[in-house]
């Protein structure tokens, strides 16, 4: 298991510090954040999303968006892109538009109520 550590200028040490971090963003309103792990993207979701009062608890893997959207249309549901396709992009994404770079990352989605989206980006 891999522990990240900041060491700050007071001399305080922060456990995986890109946790807190991504957390700290989202509730400022970012919608991209960004993680080492996926382990930590999951840390953030459960903090946000599917623990406490935000409950998401709808996994959409293996299901296209239109169907996703079809069974939760106000949203409240996430996914993970992690498996590239031959194209060298994550299966499902275009690799063109405004968010073509979400097709090069890998990523949990969340889609929230009313529409909005949020990445957690990951590396492994």
């Amino acid at each position: 298991q891999v522990h990240n550590y900041l060491v700050s200028d007071v001399g305080v040490l922060v456990h995986n510090s890109y946790v807190p971090r991504a957390i700290k963003d989202i509730k400022n309103g970012k919608s991209e954040v960004h993680v080492k792990t996926r382990q930590q993207a999951e840390e953030v979701l459960r903090e946000l999303f599917t623990g406490g009062k935000e409950h998401y608890p709808n996994n959409t893997n293996g299901m296209k968006m239109t169907e996703a959207d079809g069974f939760y249309p106000n949203g409240r549901y996430y996914h993970w892109d992690e498996k590239f396709g031959p194209d060298g992009l994550l299966e499902h994404h275009s690799g063109t538009g405004r968010n073509a770079h979400h097709g090069k990352k890998k990523h949990l989605q969340i889609h929230l109520e009313g529409g909005d989206r949020i990445y957690i980006f990951f590396e492994d």
